[in-house]
């Protein structure tokens, strides 16, 4: 269990949103929100598991022991409910997924350019100024 590829992704992403959580003046509470709000509901460990992981060392965890998608989303979910309250925080990432999905249905429209993170950006801030022009 140990070695297993899918154990260390998880020890490493659980290291990951704490680590993201963290603040120096008070680590006893961002470690308990960090294991409430997305540690616990995510991947359903106790507390004890949790602090273990926390514990885990850093050298025996790969640089490829996660996909670095899924440490690039956690990222964004972390640094927004770090920013908004709860419900502000799932307002918003639904607005972006919603944002992201349109965007990519009309760079499917497009298929002779070729899709690239700099042109998918550009058409998301296109996206919205025009979700803004239509509610003010």
């Amino acid at each position: 269990m140990k070695n297993n590829p899918s154990y260390l992704c998880r020890i490493a992403l659980v290291k990951l949103i704490d680590k993201l959580f963290y603040q120096k003046h008070d680590s006893r509470r961002t470690h308990k929100r960090a294991y409430e709000l997305i540690i616990r509901p995510l991947f359903g460990i106790c507390e004890d598991t949790f602090r273990n992981y926390r514990k885990f060392p850093e050298e025996r965890l790969t640089e490829d022991a996660c996909l670095s998608h899924l440490k690039l989303i956690l990222t964004i979910d972390v640094e927004t409910l770090k920013a908004l309250p709860m419900k502000e925080a799932e307002r918003f990432l639904a607005m972006l997924c919603d944002t992201i999905a349109d965007v990519s249905k009309r760079m499917k429209n497009k298929p002779r350019e070729l899709p690239t993170a700099s042109r998918l950006r550009r058409c998301m801030i296109r996206a919205l100024a025009e979700e803004s022009a239509r509610t003010e």
